[in-house]
């Protein structure tokens, strides 16, 4: 199988680490060399890198994951789809829904889109829980993702990533929009929402570093999302009210459950968890769809519906409104 790869920072180098794990794969890099990498590291130098797209897109590639800035993607996926050829690309999908329509003449069936909590073991017990029904009718939840934008790639300069930089697809909303993507995986859809999304700290950004939304969602629960640049330690987190008892999970202490009778139950803790291997479980997935053997945990949709959310959330900041969502 050849796997072609389009953007090569942190989050590209671990797919193709992983991809060769996996065995049995031959990979390609289209590269400008315009990035933070201008050398591939030791470990990577199997990778073929190509400058041509013509010679690139010629060697028959089997699928193609797209992992360059965020205001990159839709142009990067236009000649795959093209082609026919399966791509994953990662989240958010663009910077914008105008920009998505760029492709609505292309077939998306194919299109995974790269929210990898989904295959997070903590999220996809929390996900069960809900599903079994062992919480009760959900009546509200907060979920929460903050980490200090200097600690995250300390080989780097913080003010040059593309999460710092508004015309490559940066800030809060669209770099931490694993939250709203987890949103509509745990509750469904929302159906209005408010929101404050600002730059509240002295970091030398031009993007926002704090977000705070409102959700209220087809079911009637009520959902917060708060996001951040702000926290010294990476935390990721969430509290669910139902009428059963009160469900918390967190990343760093695992899932406990509370029920009305003050009894706790723990669900999973969090010393055999290996974060690492949700990557692997999404390379795995992509694999099988580019066999054809399964369809998208995280479809096309799924990503135009996270950037729907992003949408609405800014226009609501802007006119100081709630507003619905994908109208």
């Amino acid at each position: 199988m050849k796997i072609g790869i389009i953007g090569l920072g942190s989050i590209g180098q671990r797919h193709i680490r992983i991809l060769r794990e996996l065995g049995n794969v031959d990979i390609a890099a289209l590269r400008t060399k315009k990035g933070t990498l201008k050398k591939l590291p030791d470990d990577l130098l199997y990778v073929k890198e190509y400058m041509n797209p013509e010679v690139f897109y010629s060697l028959n590639l089997d699928g193609i994951i797209i992992s360059n800035p965020t205001s990159l993607h839709i142009e990067s996926m236009k000649i795959p789809l093209k082609k026919g050829i399966p791509v994953f690309v990662e989240k958010p999908m663009t910077t914008s829904i105008e920009e998505i329509k760029k492709l609505k003449n292309y077939d998306k069936s194919k299109v995974m889109v790269g929210f990898c909590l989904r295959y997070n073991e903590i999220i996809k017990t929390v996900k069960s829980f809900i599903s079994s029904g062992e919480i009760g009718k959900i009546y509200k939840a907060n979920l929460y993702c903050g980490h200090f934008l200097p600690f995250w790639h300390k080989y780097a300069d913080y003010k040059q990533e593309y999460f710092s930089v508004k015309s490559l697809g940066g800030g809060v909303l669209r770099t931490l929009s694993h939250e709203l993507d987890t949103t509509h995986y745990f509750f469904g859809k929302i159906r209005e929402l408010c929101s404050s999304i600002e730059k509240l700290s002295d970091l030398e950004i031009n993007v926002e570093d704090n977000s705070y939304i409102i959700c209220r969602m087809h079911n009637n629960c009520l959902v917060t999302i708060e996001l951040d640049y702000l926290n010294p330690i990476c935390n990721r987190k969430g509290i669910i009210f139902g009428s059963k008892g009160v469900l918390e999970y967190s990343f760093s202490e695992g899932i406990s459950f509370i029920d009305y009778k003050g009894e706790i139950r723990k669900i999973m803790g969090n010393k055999n968890i290996d974060n690492n291997k949700m990557y692997v479980e999404q390379m795995k997935h992509f694999i099988k769809l580019i066999m054809k053997k399964e369809k998208p945990v995280c479809s096309y949709e799924d990503g135009l519906y996270v950037m729907q959310i992003i949408e609405a959330a800014e226009k609501s900041m802007k006119l100081k409104s709630w507003q619905t969502v994908g109208v």
